[in-house]
């Protein structure tokens, strides 16, 4: 584990350590390397930070298409950015859950409300307005990539129909926040049923695809291998009939 350094290793906790131990050990180098390619400064610093990340395979396509899909957010994160602040939407999440809920999310015309952080962006909205703390204020309703992300279909409905009701210009049949997260979730559950035939879709997964292949050939050829026993882990399990 030198690709750490000492000092890294000393103050590691136990759970990383045992992360690490757990695979074989190309797994977290490809990772490591697969980082430095894509930007990342220290990727050494960052994956012992964040074992359960390095842990997994970064050269499947599927992951790499998540992160070309998170590119593509309002804010426009870079390949570096996404890898930093995001990795762990890149690779435990299958492109049919992240890729496909960000999809839902722009068909409803909210990826303008979707934001990193809701906190931040309400602090930032105050700034701008110069608003005292406490003080009332028409504040929109942000989406966070959490949400997207990790919530129950339920919950994800909910967030999406608030979030559209509170618009001041809701498309056509869209109805009220107290019958908007059903027909939120008839929507989603159609939507789904078209996902693997949708352009963008097909787009992001051939992007992925090409990107891993990118990767692997600028790798050493013992990492560029990924039928290794040592990758681990599946992505969560992003069943649609969750409730």
């Amino acid at each position: 584990m030198q690709e750490f350094g000492r000092e890294r290793l000393l103050q590691a906790s136990l759970a990383s350590l045992a992360e690490l131990l757990a695979v074989d050990v190309t797994t977290w180098q490809r990772a490591l390397a697969v980082w430095r390619l894509l930007g990342v400064a220290d990727p050494a610093a960052l994956g012992m930070g964040n074992t359960r990340s390095l842990v997994l395979n970064w050269l499947k396509p599927g992951n790499l298409a998540n992160l070309m899909a998170l590119q593509l957010l309002p804010w426009q994160p870079t390949a570096t950015d996404a890898v930093q602040q995001f990795h762990g939407y890149v690779v435990n999440y299958t492109p049919q859950r992240l890729i496909g809920r960000l999809l839902f999310v722009q068909q409803e015309g909210l990826l303008p409300l979707l934001v990193a952080d809701k906190q931040a962006a309400l602090q930032q909205v105050r700034r701008q307005r110069r608003l005292r703390a406490g003080q009332p204020a028409d504040q929109p309703l942000f989406i966070s990539l959490s949400d997207v992300g990790k919530l129950p279909n339920a919950n994800f409905f909910s967030v999406l129909a608030a979030a559209g009701a509170a618009q001041p210009e809701q498309p056509a049949g869209r109805g009220s926040s107290s019958s908007g997260s059903s027909s939120v979730a008839e929507r989603y559950r159609a939507f789904m049923e078209q996902l693997p035939q949708l352009p963008a879709y097909q787009r992001l997964l051939a992007a992925g695809e090409a990107e891993s292949r990118r990767l692997a050939a600028l790798l050493p050829p013992e990492l560029a291998a990924t039928e290794r026993k040592g990758i681990r882990g599946k992505q969560q399990d992003t069943a649609d009939d969750e409730t």
